[in-house]
Parts: C-alpha cells; sequence; structure tokens
C-alpha cells in the first residue's frame, strides 16, 4: 500500500511548525527582561525625545547636560530624569514673561 505524499508533506510541515515554535518560546525565554522599565538607553531615548542624532546625545552626555548612568561603557536614561530634564528646558511664552514679571514686583 502506498502512503499519500500530500499527508506526508503535511505531517512533516506540522512537525517544522512544531520545532519552530518550541525554538521561538526558547529564545523568548533566553532574552534578557528589562527589569527597569524606566530605563531607556541610547536609541530608546532618542526615539522618545524626537530622534535627536546620535552624535548630539553624546555631546549631551559628554558636556553634563542631561541626566544620564554608566555602567561599563553603556549608557542609560530614567524615564522620569529625562521627563523632568524635558520640562526644565521649556522655553517660556512671552504672555508667560509677562506674567512672571509682574508677579516679582
Amino acid at each position: 500500500m502506498t502512503s499519500n505524499p500530500f499527508i506526508e508533506i503535511q505531517d512533516q510541515i506540522s512537525m517544522l511548525d512544531a520545532k519552530i515554535s518550541h525554538l521561538t518560546s526558547l529564545l523568548e525565554s533566553s532574552r534578557p527582561k528589562n527589569e527597569f522599565p524606566n530605563q531607556m538607553n541610547i536609541d530608546q531615548l532618542m526615539a522618545y525625545i524626537g530622534n535627536p542624532s546620535r552624535q548630539t546625545v553624546y555631546q549631551w552626555i559628554f558636556k553634563k547636560m542631561i541626566p544620564h548612568y554608566k555602567v561599563g561603557k553603556r549608557v542609560y536614561f530614567n524615564r522620569e530624569e529625562i521627563e523632568a530634564w524635558l520640562s526644565s528646558r521649556k522655553k517660556m511664552t512671552i504672555s508667560e514673561r509677562v506674567e512672571k514679571a509682574i508677579l516679582k514686583y
């Protein structure tokens, strides 16, 4: 009795699919989990604040203009500190300047 080649192919595809699923789950479990959800690397920071150039971010780090942490050669940023830093860099509008000047007197 001859077996159906289409059924054999389907069985092989099912077996390969199961192996791929198993390998994918192994890969996912081996990736380091982000234990610190507020922690960002340079690429994440750049995306978060509007994609400045990498060179600009490194200049900010070198000049200590942006809050950051260094672990070895890696640089990390705390999301809350970056939000505060961004807020502190806000430029006042003319009406805000006038109001501030009035409040001084």
